[in-house]
């Protein structure tokens, strides 16, 4: 006798609307797309009706399956993120399934694993969160990387490497001379050199410090390297900045604004 399967219509369909919607949000998060939300989730519901109305009809489910993948995924990417290059059409298609492959495969482990295969919907909530957490703190990276440049400072004979961050919120210009100043962790340069250097006091204020004093001094050129092209800025002034403010950071230097959009 042949086993006897129900299928819940409103299950199907809920499950599916919410990882199809959950695979294009974080494809919008991953891709920096800036869908508008509601779009998404109409989209992905069109999906899962679509789906669900394949799987009612065929008899054949490896012929199912062939529609969703070649033909229903397909076309809810490119309603949902717009028709773009082609190129921009196989990266989406391609996270796409690889969010949820993984959001699966977390689902499933959280709904096996930690509930006993009874709470299927909070693990689904419990991947969501996990999910969205994933993709936004990766942005956030990515984003934070795109500011980032390696930088020279070179006066006399001496020169120092660092990584700066080019920060659009630095906007501390030298009131004696008028040039812009760039912000120095202050454990990058050694004693040695810091010896040898004419410091001069210059006001700044910043958030949560509305008013102070900052050590700055001038050198002879910093150079800022952006991909193959490198911008040089001779003479040029830098702040020295309490080892604090760049704590957990992965860079040791804040360009100041004005330096790269001229």
């Amino acid at each position: 006798m042949e086993p006897i399967y129900a299928l819940y219509i409103d299950t199907f369909f809920a499950n599916n609307c919410a990882m199809d919607f959950l695979a294009l949000w974080m494809v919008d998060i991953l891709l920096n797309r800036s869908a508008k939300k509601m779009r998404l989730l109409g989209w992905a519901a069109l999906g899962s009706l679509f789906s669900l109305a394949l799987f009612l009809w065929m008899k054949s489910y490896l012929l199912y399956q062939i529609c969703i993948h070649l033909l229903v995924n397909p076309l809810m990417l490119l309603g949902a993120f717009g028709k773009g290059r082609k190129y921009d059409w196989l990266i989406n298609y391609l996270v796409s399934y690889g969010a949820i492959m993984l959001c699966g495969g977390i689902m499933q482990w959280l709904n096996q694993t930690l509930f006993d295969g009874t709470h299927l919907y909070f693990s689904m909530v419990c991947t969501w969160g996990i999910a969205l957490m994933a993709a936004r703190f990766y942005r956030r990276k990515r984003q934070v990387q795109k500011y980032l440049f390696p930088v020279t400072l070179k006066n006399g004979a001496w020169s120092v490497r660092v990584l700066a961050y080019y920060d659009t919120g630095n906007l501390l210009r030298d009131p004696y001379i008028g040039q812009w100043v760039s912000i120095l962790d202050e454990r990058v340069l050694p004693p040695e050199v810091t010896a040898d250097l004419s410091f001069r006091l210059i006001p700044f204020s910043s958030v949560g410090d509305s008013s102070g004093m900052m050590h700055a001094f001038t050198i002879e050129e910093l150079t800022i390297r952006c991909g193959k092209e490198e911008q040089r800025i001779h003479p040029a002034v830098v702040g020295i900045a309490e080892a604090k403010l760049f704590e957990k950071r992965e860079y040791q230097m804040i360009l100041n604004r004005h330096l790269m959009s001229g």
